[in-house]
């Protein structure tokens, strides 16, 4: 199902080579995006919207995504067929061209693009990932040009994305502040959970962007990333990740938080992501 899914997105993106941030179910219809005043969501919030404005956005996070999850399932599921391969295959041919770009990033930034640093690691996932495969199964690939892509970027970000005043990594090049996207560091194998860049890092997102069990997405920057109204504070599942490698207690483990954090819009009014 995961490689027939992939696969149709992968066909249904061919004239533009690039994956789309969002899709409808028959994948090849656009997304206006419309807004539904007769109805309410969970616990009444409001408004209620179908559609999506973000649909053509460049997003390289999709990329490295896309990659992980094919080759978690190559090695934990099903062999991937070669249909499949070639579409990855043309995937990370035109992402080697394109990574270098600025983005709308994993927050879905719609008035600006930059060179966001979770942006640039996803890219390096997506190259490493499918090297991992070609090497695994033998499979037909441009190594040569990804193992010089893949190495670039993770130059550039720790050239770039890595703030020696701030002792941080940050949310995009030349910039000072920080964002939850970047507790994805070690969970995709970009750095080792014991660098001492990533724990300067952590301790700097504890510091703040943590409240309680919830991480803000960013702080210090204003950024249209989605309606006015639709504020968003929290990020579970990274405040689950940031449990897991701090190797709290059971009482905090990721189970546990999105139970606190599922109450969260009773006490505070704000939805948490999960």
């Amino acid at each position: 199902m995961l490689l027939n899914l992939t696969n149709g997105l992968c066909r249904s993106r061919s004239s533009r080579a690039k994956c789309a941030p969002s899709s409808t179910v028959s994948i090849y219809e656009e997304l206006d995006k419309e807004e539904l005043h007769h109805l309410s969501g969970y616990l009444d919030s409001s408004p209620v919207r179908v559609g999506n404005g973000i649909y053509n956005q460049l997003q390289l996070v999709l990329y490295g995504a896309v990659h992980d999850a094919v080759y978690l399932y190559n090695k934990y599921g099903a062999p991937l067929d070669y249909e499949v391969w070639q579409s990855l295959r043309s995937l990370l041919g035109w992402l080697s061209q394109t990574w270098h770009q600025p983005d709308a990033g994993m927050w879905d930034v719609r008035d600006s693009r930059e060179h966001f640093v979770s942006s640039k690691v996803l890219s390096w996932v997506a190259l490493d990932r499918g090297i991992r495969l070609a090497h695994q199964r033998g499979l037909p690939a441009d190594e040569e040009v990804w193992i010089d892509q893949r190495d670039a970027i993770y130059e550039e970000v720790m050239s770039k994305g890595w703030n020696p005043e701030k002792e941080s990594f940050v949310r995009h090049y030349s910039s000072e502040v920080l964002d939850a996207s970047l507790l994805l560091l070690p969970v995709v194998e970009f750095v080792d959970p014991t660098d001492p860049r990533w724990l300067a890092t952590l301790d700097r997102v504890q510091k703040e962007l943590t409240y309680d069990v919830l991480v803000e997405r960013y702080e210090g920057e204003s950024a249209n990333d989605g309606p006015a109204d639709d504020r968003v504070l929290s990020v579970s599942a990274l405040s689950g990740w940031r449990s897991a490698l701090r190797g709290l207690d059971a009482s905090r483990r990721p189970d546990s938080l999105w139970r606190r954090c599922s109450l969260t819009p009773i006490t505070s009014g704000y939805m948490p992501k999960r």
